[in-house]
């Protein structure tokens, strides 16, 4: 009967642990062993007794409680691999009820405790998931509800009983259509437990029976039905987002791009938008005409194609700002090659950009200032002749009031007593009348220098020279000794600039006289300094000094022809006109710097190798 059990059977000798009996199953487990083999040995594999609380000996439990004890072992099969097994043990007594040998009997629950392991851990990863659900479903603000296939809530979440100000409480065992009666919805509901599909819709309307207060909402939502092995609907996921605020904002976007087309169709103004490669997104019907192609066409065109050739960096450039963060309204003028002709089209330019400050688009809007810009060159050209005539009027009418009065004087007193005519007064006024004549010929000389194109003869100049040279002339050297300005000069005896000497004198002398003319009724100690120093590969010379200065509203004017603070027949008004010119001739700047009563700077920027700009 032992043997015909399938598990292993064995009664042990409870003083040296050896098998005083097993069956077959025993034997084939744990294989053949001898008699004076220990069990510890025979199941475990080791050496001395089971200790410890992971492999307890249940002989000494027995021994210890005579009772049957249970409990659970890992023992070693013939091959040596694990296994667990539930021991079973009975006491068996002695004449005097001391235990003398026990029964054993074990059972492999090897893959049962692995089924209850796996349980377990489904179980833990059941709960976690759940715990997890649970606090998606309570802190989302998406409306998520669950209901059986009759469409009855089996369990709602915070936010779709906050809606409906409820509890969550409220709504297990409520029907969904006798809170929210509506016979569409009805249908829909029917139609997912019928065809086992989810449904999904956006933006659909909805209003609270119990809350009219609240008016029309939006609603996004969707129905999913759960479904079991047998492919029955066991349930219904419904979930809802609100999209009120977003369906009012996509209608007042819309009421907006209509208002925005009504009032760029009816501009006078090319009004478009463009991606930052130039490609035309967007152009109304001024634009059209302007361009002289129909709307899907220039839908695909990009507009540096029509720009001219000689304007096609500049409108290029124009665009590439817009990618260097540049957040503000652009202008620029560009010539366009249209079926009308050649255009001067005035832009305004402000990006339209995403959240992350990328430039999407370009807003453009542009004006055909072509006649408007003729009119004015027209303008222009009448109102530098007016101010031309009225320049040389001013200038040459006082040596003529002169010379007429002086003519005047002498016929009077020739017409009165010509015996008493004095040659020395004859002369006297004769040299003066020669002297307003002329000063007449040196305003006609400016101004034929001035209105002249100016030829240059390049040579290699000493800059120090240059200024001693002038410093040294009869004209200068006699005003600064007149008035006992005192000169400083800091200027290195190797500086050289290409340029043409006698026009750079004319510009020097120039400055130097209204340099002087600046300490009249002034009182300061006279002081002009001239200093030249390298900047890279231009010159750069600055004449400061520190008489009376020139006011804000003068110093605006400085280089306009005709312009001068003197008095009248103290300067033409061209001299720095003619200066700016010869410099700009030089392809050097000039720029002058004053502060009223404490002095002024010309600052003088010259190339150092110019020799190219005199081929």
């Amino acid at each position: 009967m032992i043997n015909s059990l399938n598990y292993p059977f064995y009664v042990i000798d409870i003083f040296d642990y050896t098998l005083k009996l097993s069956n077959s199953a025993a034997k084939t487990i744990f294989g053949e062993y001898k008699s004076t083999d220990k069990c510890y040995f025979i199941t475990h594999g080791r050496k001395t007794p089971c200790t410890g609380e992971e492999h307890p000996c249940p002989l000494e439990m027995v021994k210890k409680e005579k009772k049957p004890v249970k409990t659970e072992h890992i023992h070693l099969d013939r091959e040596g691999n694990s296994k667990i097994y539930e021991i079973h043990c009975h006491p068996i007594f002695g004449n005097n009820m001391d235990v003398k040998q026990v029964i054993e009997y074990t059972w492999d629950i090897t893959d049962r405790k692995k089924v209850e392991e796996s349980l377990q851990k489904s179980k833990e990863n059941l709960y976690q998931t759940t715990q997890l659900l649970e606090r998606i479903l309570n802190t989302t603000d998406i409306l998520i509800a669950y209901m059986d296939p009759k469409f009855n809530f089996v369990k709602v979440n915070r936010a779709y009983a906050r809606a409906d100000d409820r509890e969550p409480e409220f709504f297990p065992g409520r029907n969904h259509f006798d809170l929210y009666p509506n016979k569409e919805n009805e249908e829909i509901f029917n139609q997912v437990v019928e065809k086992k599909e989810p449904f999904f819709i956006a933006a659909k309307a909805f209003e609270y029976a119990e809350h009219p207060e609240r008016g029309v909402s939006y609603w996004d939502w969707s129905l999913i039905p759960i479904i079991d092995l047998n492919n029955t609907v066991v349930g219904l996921v419904l979930t809802l987002q609100e999209v009120t605020d977003r369906v009012r904002m996509q209608k007042a976007l819309e009421i907006s791009k209509q208002k925005f087309k009504s009032i760029t169709e009816l501009a006078h103004e090319i009004i478009m938008r463009i991606k930052p490669d130039g490609s035309c997104t967007y152009i109304n019907r001024s634009g059209i005409e302007f361009f002289g192609k129909l709307k899907n066409e220039m839908l695909q065109e990009n507009v540096l194609n029509f720009v001219h050739i000689n304007d096609l960096k500049k409108g290029k450039s124009f665009l590439e700002r817009f990618t260097k963060d540049i957040d503000y309204i652009e202008e620029t003028t560009l010539n366009f090659m249209v079926p009308k002709g050649i255009r001067v089209v005035e832009w305004n330019a402000s990006p339209i950009i995403d959240d992350a400050g990328i430039v999407l688009e370009i807003q453009l809007s542009g004006r055909d200032i072509t006649e408007l810009q003729e009119e004015l060159i027209e303008k222009d050209k009448l109102a530098a002749v007016g101010q031309l005539a009225a320049g040389v009027a001013h200038e040459i009418n006082s040596p003529l009031a002169n010379i007429t009065l002086k003519a005047e004087y002498l016929l009077n007193i020739i017409n009165q007593d010509t015996s008493s005519l004095e040659i020395s007064l004859l002369e006297r006024e004769l040299m003066s009348i020669k002297k307003e004549i002329k000063l007449c010929s040196k305003i006609v000389t400016d101004l034929l220098q001035f209105s002249r194109k100016i030829h240059l003869t390049p040579n290699k100049i000493k800059v120090k020279s240059l200024i001693s040279d002038l410093l040294s002339s009869p004209s200068i050297n006699s005003r600064l000794l007149e008035k006992k300005i005192d000169i400083g000069l800091q200027i290195n005896e190797d500086l050289e600039v290409m340029g043409d000497k006698t026009l750079l004198f004319q510009v020097f002398q120039n400055i130097l006289n209204n340099s002087i003319d600046a300490f009249e009724n002034i009182d300061v100690k006279p002081l002009i300094n001239i200093s030249a120093d390298r900047k890279g590969n231009n010159l750069e010379i600055k004449v400061t000094d520190n008489g009376i200065g020139i006011t804000n509203a003068n110093l605006k004017r400085v280089f306009e022809p005709f312009f001068s603070t003197k008095p009248i027949g103290k300067g033409t008004g061209l001299g720095l006109s003619i200066c700016r010119g010869i410099i700009e001739k030089h392809e050097g700047k000039i720029k002058v710097n004053s502060t009223y009563r404490r002095g002024t700077e010309i600052l003088i920027t010259l190339p150092i190798n110019g020799s190219h700009l005199f081929g």
